[in-house]
């Protein structure tokens, strides 16, 4: 591996070229076990057909844990946005196939969506216990599906190579409902664009003829989870004075 050649850097990993295969070479108190998941994660959702880059081994570099893969060259979907702004129509269009897509696919995960929400709300310490027992409350009441969810589904995690888009970073796959992984994404584009957050939810909508509230009721939720995420102090504030209103 020619750890000069990197090709892309993430708050886990660090991602390398090695001739035709990344190399993603995960920080050294990384848990050993999660990069085996997501290995697995990948191996089957390969399995149902989706455009992914496969995984061809898990192993270790210089005493960091490191996952061979294929190693998809091409620019991201929110980069072909940002070069064409003004034809946003169209790229909302493409995630939303993909979206749909993955939602159609029968695959049993090891994990439950609603049980990991409940988990990152019931564990967060910026949370007091009165809002963990109205999260909990509102997340009893929602739907728990069997659809296959991304779990961080938005232009950053799509790369387009020639005239094909690639699905990458399945570490948060998970079974649970399709309203929850598509507020998901509307609440990732809400904080940067709202306008394409509402093109995306609206777009959504007409496709699939189903109604804003049923993906807008999951936002409280998912703001909760999102606290546990590496984000900036000014998301946290914006999220928890969402969540000290409900």
């Amino acid at each position: 591996m020619n750890k000069e050649i990197k090709i892309g850097t993430g708050t886990q990993a660090t991602v390398y070229l090695s001739e035709t295969h990344a190399i993603k070479v995960f920080k050294k108190d990384y848990n050993k076990a999660y990069a085996f998941y997501e290995a697995m994660i990948n191996s089957l959702i390969e399995d149902v057909g989706l455009p992914i880059a496969k995984v061809h081994e898990v192993l270790e570099i210089n005493d960091n844990i490191a996952m061979k893969m294929d190693f998809i060259e091409g620019v991201t979907l929110h980069d072909c946005y940002l070069s064409n702004i003004y034809n946003a129509n169209k790229y909302v269009d493409i995630m939303l196939d993909m979206q749909i897509e993955i939602h159609s696919k029968d695959i049993q995960l090891p994990y439950n969506l609603n049980n990991r929400l409940r988990e990152k709300i019931s564990s967060n310490k910026m949370l007091n216990k009165t809002s963990k027992n109205k999260l909990l409350n509102i997340l009893d009441k929602l739907p728990d599906g069997k659809c296959l969810c991304h779990g961080d589904f938005y232009g950053y995690n799509i790369i387009k190579q020639q005239d094909k888009y690639y699905i990458i970073d399945w570490i948060d796959a998970t079974n649970g409902c399709d309203n929850a992984d598509v507020c998901r994404t509307y609440m990732l584009y809400l904080f940067h664009s709202q306008k394409i957050a509402e093109l995306y939810l609206e777009t959504y909508c007409n496709r699939t003829k189903k109604e804003k509230k049923d993906v807008l009721d999951w936002i409280p939720i998912i703001l909760a989870a999102r606290l546990s995420e590496n984000i900036h102090d000014q998301e946290k504030g914006k999220i928890i004075s969402v969540i000290q209103d409900l």
